[in-house]
């Protein structure tokens, strides 16, 4: 029981970081045309911009790729979801690390399904370098990996 009650913790953290991800794109998409930038402060602007490739548009190239990499993100997704099983309820850290990136996998995993591209709005510079446009999911993917290769380094070897 102990496992299962673990595990639906992990599913709704995942869930809530899903929805944040698509109310974020959902709202963008209310307010902004394709290209439209909105300067928040230096260094960071709002930028609707649809990815048709992998992270931060790389392979942007359409035609058989967003369906390749809708089979890709859910067969890793559904690897992700049965370590989260077997780990849930002995390893939080790394639970917690496996939600938010299948919570993000999932978002974006939505669109490509949805639209045939991913939603990015998140533009950050420094000076004229701009990184490439990113979206919630991009962010929890990255964020859940930085966790959880800090719980895998800290293990004793």
């Amino acid at each position: 029981m102990h496992r299962v009650r673990c595990m639906a913790n992990s599913l709704l953290i995942a869930s809530i970081a899903c929805m944040i991800d698509q109310l974020t794109k959902w709202s963008i998409m209310q307010r902004f045309y394709p290209g439209e930038i909105e300067s928040i402060f230096p260094g960071f602007n709002l930028r609707l911009a649809f990815n048709h490739g992998v992270a931060f548009s790389l392979f942007n190239q359409g035609g058989w790729l967003p369906v390749f990499l809708t089979l890709i993100s859910l067969t890793i997704t559904i690897g992700l979801l049965i370590w989260l099983y077997q780990i849930a309820s002995t390893q939080k850290g790394k639970a917690f690390a496996l939600s938010l990136i299948i919570g993000g996998a999932i978002g974006n995993v939505i669109d490509r399904i949805r639209l045939g591209y991913v939603i990015d709005f998140l533009d950050f510079y420094a000076f004229n370098w701009h990184w490439p446009t990113f979206n919630m999911a991009d962010t929890w993917i990255c964020l859940g990996a930085f966790i959880l290769i800090f719980y895998l380094y800290k293990e004793p070897s």
